[in-house]
């Protein structure tokens, strides 16, 4: 899952030093916008960028060794090593002294035909170096003529037998790619003089390919001449599609690169997906990622560190405020403190008085209730008075029924709150069964 919005700035020259650049986002929810738009200098599309951008240049036909190759297998883990060796056994200069990468260009049941493209690595060195001066991370280099062919591949009508031609011209030159059953195998990058009449160039290109075909013989065998050349240029080239008609034999047709979109747009998005060529080293990109990830660590220790902070400050705050509430509560308590304990003394002195004067609890007035409530037979033997507390009572009954009789009396008066302690034992005295009970009988107050 994608957490933050990924840009990626494409930039093309388009003479001297304006440039044709192009934005592209896209959202952590999955939605892609694209900007195109032209500028003076790369500087003032830099100035509208943020650090984390990733920027994608393109290098033009004329500044990368291109080769296309078919390489016997498949297999993408097989791949760049046979594109390696496929290099070093065409390119003039030594693998060590350049940067290179490989684009599928059609897969088939056995083989892969792919482009290769080299470029020295000072060229790709200084190009680093400039958008770092600038404080941004160059992350792709792309290749012109790879870029045209993935936007014109859907547009053309190849034959899937017999050759064909695509010629693009752009910046003055022409690139001629040859197609065999609908797929490059070769290309060409041609000067395109100035001064020269629709015929000359006809004838000139008309040379040109018949020198490429018969350069393709040992590694294709003999091939016929096209029977489809397309030339798509900004300019205005029906005349010069006529001649090379008549020059060849074959169906030539104009086609307005106008009906394309900007190159610019279409490297952002062959870069944002992962497709073509890229010649920026593996340990540049790293080193950005790298960057990144420090960053956003940075920024998130920073965030906890705030938030951390946050949240001792807010703690300690309560606890300040607890401890002024604490300490406020205790100044009150304390200053009523001796109001407290003068009213309390002045309750136990009235409660004192109450009893004092108050005879219906007294020793006399209980043993009257007590007497009053005693069944036939029952007896008392002891009877000890705790003022306005409790009574104890002991004695003896006839049996255990009438002794609990006597309990259920004493229950149910209103001077006593409750009965604890009840006890019953029966023994025999004098040959017969007696019942010895005793009792505790709480007043309410002590209840």
């Amino acid at each position: 899952m994608q957490l933050r919005t990924r840009t990626i700035r494409s930039v093309v020259a388009s003479g001297g030093t304006e440039v044709d650049g192009a934005v592209l986002r896209r959202t952590r929810d999955g939605e892609v916008s694209l900007d195109v738009g032209h500028a003076s200098a790369v500087e003032e599309l830099a100035a509208e960028a943020r650090a984390n951008d990733e920027w994608v240049a393109v290098l033009g036909s004329r500044e990368v060794f291109l080769r296309i190759v078919d390489l016997p297998s498949t297999e993408d883990d097989e791949l760049a090593g046979m594109a390696e060796l496929q290099l070093d056994a065409t390119c003039p200069f030594p693998a060590a002294q350049l940067y290179y990468d490989y684009e599928v260009l059609e897969r088939r049941e056995r083989s892969t035909r792919a482009a290769v493209a080299a470029v020295r690595r000072d060229r790709i060195d200084r190009c680093l170096e400039e958008y770092r001066e600038r404080g941004s991370w160059l992350c792709g280099m792309d290749v012109a003529v790879l870029a045209w062919w993935s936007m014109i591949r859907p547009r053309v009508s190849l034959p899937d037998e017999g050759v064909s031609t695509v010629l693009m011209f752009e910046g003055g030159g022409v690139d001629m790619l040859l197609c065999s059953e609908g797929s490059p195998v070769a290309l060409r990058v041609l000067d395109g003089p100035e001064g020269e009449d629709d015929e000359s160039r006809a004838a000139r290109l008309a040379r040109e390919l018949e020198y490429t075909l018969a350069s393709l013989e040992s590694d294709l065998g003999e091939l016929p001449g096209p029977a489809r050349i397309e030339v798509w240029s900004g300019a205005e080239e029906e005349s010069l599609a006529a001649a090379l008609a008549k020059r060849t034999g074959a169906e030539a047709v104009y086609r307005d690169t106008g009906e394309l979109e900007p190159l610019a747009a279409a490297v952002a998005r062959r870069a944002e997906a992962g497709r073509g060529v890229n010649l920026v080293p593996e340990a540049p990109r790293r080193q950005r990622r790298e960057r990144i990830g420090r960053r956003r660590f940075y920024k998130a220790t920073a965030a906890l560190a705030g938030i951390w902070a946050a949240l001792l400050l807010s703690g300690w705050v309560a606890w300040e405020l607890r401890q002024s509430a604490v300490e406020e509560l205790r100044a009150k308590a304390e200053s009523m403190a001796a109001p407290a304990e003068e009213a309390r003394e002045i309750q136990r002195r009235i409660r004192s008085m109450e009893q004092f004067g108050d005879r219906s609890r007294s020793a006399l007035e209980c043993l009257r209730e007590v007497s009053g409530l005693l069944p036939e037979g029952v007896e008392l033997s002891a009877y000890h008075y705790r003022k306005n507390r409790a009574l104890a009572l002991r004695g003896s009954g006839p049996d255990d029924q009438t002794v609990y009789e006597f309990f259920e009396r004493l229950a149910t008066t209103e001077l006593f709150a409750e009965l604890r302690d009840q006890r019953v034992m029966t023994e025999r005295r004098e040959g017969k069964r007696v019942s010895q009970f005793s009792v505790t009988a709480v007043l309410e107050d002590e209840a």
